[in-house]
């Protein structure tokens, strides 16, 4: 217990120290929760194309809303994702520049990802699950 204390107080008196060390130890977990969710990101887009491949499904927004999601995924995954590591350690080691535009990219990314798999989904399940109007008479 007295040397959690002692790290406490040691933190306490230095606060610069204190920033950055939080800092690092905050973009060192950002990164990793990121990979992991781009890692995931590239299952689901396997598996999209894949039902995309067994289904084939119509329409041309189907289409052109999956190319969109992949392509962006793809570029997020080979450009995006390594340059902000990069910037991450950069801002870790102190030599990075005040402000960058790429996270902005990253949330414009994800954000058009989002809005095209929500309109996918709801185009793909009006395509599937059309109901017959007429009721049946025993």
């Amino acid at each position: 217990m007295e040397t959690i204390k002692f790290a406490f107080r040691s933190l306490l008196k230095s606060p610069a120290f204190t920033f950055v060390a939080i800092l690092a130890l905050g973009l060192g977990i950002g990164r990793l929760v990121f990979q992991t969710l781009n890692i995931i990101e590239i299952a689901f887009a396997v598996m999209l194309v894949v039902s995309f491949l067994v289904s084939r499904p119509s329409g041309l927004f189907v289409k052109a809303a999956a190319a969109v999601i992949v392509t962006l995924l793809a570029l997020e995954t080979v450009w995006l994702l390594p340059a902000l590591d990069v910037r991450a350690e950069a801002v870790i080691q102190g030599t990075a520049a005040p402000f960058s535009q790429m996270h902005l990219l990253y949330i414009a990314f994800d954000a058009i990802k989002f809005l095209l798999l929500f309109a996918l989904g709801v185009t793909i399940a009006k395509q599937n699950l059309r109901f017959d109007n007429r009721t049946e008479r025993y």
